[in-house]
């Protein structure tokens, strides 16, 4: 996850605010990417692209396991 933090912060290094709100709107945890997706689909959102920090490509079916 610090990984992912240091990242973030990188790409949004030009404007320190967007990068905070950015960081406290990741979700990190399968609760939240649940909910997170669920409240996309509930404004009507076909679709919900989500970003794997990971460079373990099984992430990417824990992420489809959880949303399954």
């Amino acid at each position: 996850m610090a990984e992912a933090r240091e990242s973030l912060l990188r790409y949004y290094a030009f404007a320190p605010e967007l990068a905070a709100q950015a960081l406290r709107a990741m979700a990190t945890t399968a609760k939240e990417i649940r909910e997170t997706v669920a409240a996309y689909l509930d404004l009507g959102a076909h679709e919900v692209m989500l970003s794997c920090w990971s460079d373990d490509i099984e992430q990417i079916d824990r992420l489809a396991d959880l949303l399954a």
